[in-house]
């Protein structure tokens, strides 16, 4: 869900031809991987099964290790599907900004 606002708010600012400012884009550049590491750290507490202590912490400086670890370890086989998910949910503010972008300049505006 966030990363949809995000992909929606970086795709208003592409098609209104505004930079964003400082503020707004760390937060389109760090705000998907905060989140992903939010559900992880809530995934972990739900299921009982976290392997350090600060896992958030760690998973949000080394997501592009730790999340499929974490998604192996705790669901097997079936983290494929959760780790497609993830990576969906980190690049979707890009590629919706991308797509917008590209359809307000085809539309002539």
């Amino acid at each position: 869900m966030w990363s949809t606002i995000f992909g929606l708010f970086a795709a208003a600012y592409q098609v209104a031809g505004i930079e964003p400012s400082r503020p707004a884009d760390l937060l389109f550049s760090y705000g998907p991987s905060a989140a992903v590491a939010v559900w992880v750290d809530a995934d972990a507490r739900r299921r009982r099964r976290s392997p350090c202590w600060d896992l958030g912490t760690f998973v949000f400086f080394a997501w592009p290790v730790a999340v499929p670890a974490y998604c192996f370890w705790s669901r097997g086989r079936a983290g494929w599907r959760t780790i497609a998910g993830l990576v969906a949910a980190v690049f979707a503010p890009t590629i919706v900004g991308s797509v917008l972008w590209t359809v307000y300049r085809m539309i002539g505006a």
